[in-house]
Order: structure tokens, then sequence, then C-alpha cells
């Protein structure tokens, strides 16, 4: 006698890695690489995956902006998913990142292999100036299309960095993860190392980021923020 079938399992998912794999991240050129993979099945690419990204807790590793060590995505009609921008931490040397896409109870994986290089000579570096804080929040009345800007700088030792250079660039990021400029502006930090402005906020469903570039005395630091 044969019994009752069982429904249909979920078909399994499969992640392509399109960009990352053999990367090497180099922390003294502050680039702030992007993973890029598509989900696919059997029948071609998958929409809306939750595509997950764990980095390592310790040693080697990569930070995800703000999000630590797990960064998530969710894949567009082409299958495709784009990491939040990353930076290497902990130690140099290899970097296993793992990658998980879930979709109505189907999920794949993939491991992306890469190298950390240079962080030693960035924490020296770091040590004399650093963006620790920005902050992006609206401003104007309700529904309005302004953004007040804030940001901190320190010097080592959580000194604050009085009339440091501080130019920010808000830039468009497209699903191919390569970034465009909507618009950049220059801001000099007051005697607690602080610094704000108010700028246009860009209308549209538009995945955004923000990148910070310090100077001062020769010094520089680079940060990227994702807005909230």
């Amino acid at each position: 006698m044969i019994g009752p079938m069982l429904g249909a399992q979920p078909a399994g998912l499969r992640i392509e890695v399109a960009r990352g794999e053999g990367a090497n991240n180099n922390a003294m050129t502050n680039a702030g690489n992007r993973l890029v993979v598509r989900v696919m099945d059997s029948s071609g690419p998958v929409a809306g995956a939750l595509v997950v990204f764990t980095a390592p807790e310790s040693g080697a590793s990569v930070q995800f902006a703000g999000s630590g060590s797990l960064g998530q995505a969710a894949s567009d009609e082409s299958g495709v998913a784009v990491s939040p921008r990353f930076l290497p931490v902990g130690e140099n040397g290899p970097v296993e990142i793992q990658a998980m896409a879930t979709k109505a109870g189907a999920f794949g994986n993939a491991v992306i292999h890469q190298m950390n290089l240079g962080l030693r000579e960035r924490e020296l570096r770091e040590a004399e100036v650093d963006i620790v804080e920005l902050e992006a929040k609206a401003a104007g009345p309700p529904g309005g299309r302004s953004l007040r800007l804030r940001v901190r700088v320190e010097a080592g030792g959580n000194r604050p960095l009085p009339s440091a250079r501080v130019a920010i660039a808000l830039r468009k990021i497209a699903k191919s993860g390569k970034t465009e400029d909507l618009w950049r502006t220059a801001m000099v930090a007051d005697g607690q190392g602080e610094a704000e402005c108010s700028v246009a906020r860009p209308g549209g469903n538009l995945r955004l980021e923000f990148v910070a570039e310090v100077e001062s005395g020769g010094r520089r630091a680079t940060r990227y923020f994702e807005p909230r």
C-alpha cells in the first residue's frame, strides 16, 4: 500500500556571485566595497528574495554600513541583490563571507572569499583623525524635502578636531552597485569638532548613501553611511 503523498517541497535557490569573489579589501584605500549576487532557481532569476551576508565575528572580517557583521539586501526583478557598502575590520588575512538567500521556504547558500589588507596601516592613520558620527534628519515642515546633516570629527584620544574641512556627498546606488553623486557639500568643524548644514533631499524611491571625507593638516579619513 502506498501512503499519502507529501506536499511538494519548494525548489532550492542558487546564488551566483557577480562581484566580490577573490577581491582584496585594502583598508588604506577606503574603497567601501559591495557584494553583488544573483539569486536563481530552476526557472531563472528570483525577485524579492532576502539575501543575508554574514561576516566572521572575529579575526579577519568586514563591517557593513550601519549593521556590523550582518548585511541584508533584496533581489530585484533580475535576481540581483547588492550588499550594503562594507569596510575591512579586525585583522589582515583571508575572509569568508556567507551569503544566504531565502524566499517562500526555499533557500540557497554561497561562500564569498576575500582578503583583508592594510588594516595596521589604517589603524595608525585613523589614530590621528576620524569621522565618528553622521546624522541625517528631516528638517523643515512635515513632508518637506530637506535634510539636516551633522557630523562630528575627532583626533586621537577622542579629542574634538576643530576647523577640519568635511565634505559630504549623497550618492545614488544603481542595481549594479555603481554609484552616482547627486550632490556634494562642504563644511568646516567648529571648536567641538562638529559641523552641520541643510541640504535638499531627492524625491523618488532611490537607494542612497552618504560618503563623508575629512581633511586636516594633511590627515584624511573617509566614512560611508546609509540613510535610515
